[in-house]
C-alpha cells in the first residue's frame, strides 16, 4: 500500500441479510426520532440536517446499496407552489454546521464513512478504531471480520 494513501478500516458482517439490515434500521429509527425533533428546532434558520445518503447500483450479481452515514447539511429554498404542493429546492452546504448559532445536532450512532450491502453481508467503512468495538457490539451473534484497506 502507498504510505500517502488514506487507510480505512473495513468491518465485514456476515449473516442473513434481512437480520443485518434490521440491526441498522433499528439503530437509525431511534436516531431519526431525535433528528426529527432537532430539525424542527432549527427550522427557523432555514437549514436541514440529513443523516444519510443512499445510492443504489445494479451490478451483474444483483443490486448493491451504498449507505453514506454522517451529517449532510442542506439549505432549504422555497420556490413557490405548483397547485397545492409547495416546491422546495435542497441546496447541499456541506458536512459542517453552517452557522455557529445553530444548536449542536444529536450524535449520529452510525457516523461512518460508508456501508455496502450485498447478498449476505454488510461492509462498514470507518476511519477510526473507536467505532470497531461499537460495531462488533451492535452485531453481536454475527460473523465479523475486520481489516485495514486503502480507500473504501
Amino acid at each position: 500500500m502507498d504510505n500517502d494513501a488514506t487507510k480505512y478500516i473495513e468491518i465485514k458482517v456476515t449473516g442473513p441479510l434481512a437480520k443485518l439490515e434490521r440491526v441498522l434500521r433499528d439503530i437509525m429509527d431511534r436516531y431519526m426520532t431525535e433528528l426529527y425533533r432537532y430539525n424542527e428546532l432549527i427550522k427557523s434558520y432555514g437549514y436541514y440536517l440529513k443523516p444519510m445518503h443512499i445510492v443504489t447500483r445494479r451490478t451483474p450479481s444483483g443490486i448493491r446499496r451504498y449507505y453514506y452515514f454522517g451529517k449532510y447539511w442542506y439549505k432549504l429554498s422555497y420556490e413557490g407552489k405548483r397547485g397545492k404542493t409547495s416546491r422546495v429546492k435542497w441546496i447541499y452546504v456541506g458536512r459542517n454546521k453552517p452557522l455557529p448559532e445553530i444548536p449542536d445536532p444529536p450524535s449520529n450512532p452510525l457516523d461512518l464513512l460508508m456501508v455496502k450491502i450485498d447478498n449476505n453481508s454488510i461492509r462498514l467503512y470507518v476511519s477510526s478504531n473507536k467505532m470497531i468495538k461499537k460495531i462488533i457490539k451492535l452485531f453481536k451473534g454475527f460473523k465479523v471480520h475486520v481489516r485495514i484497506i486503502q480507500g473504501p
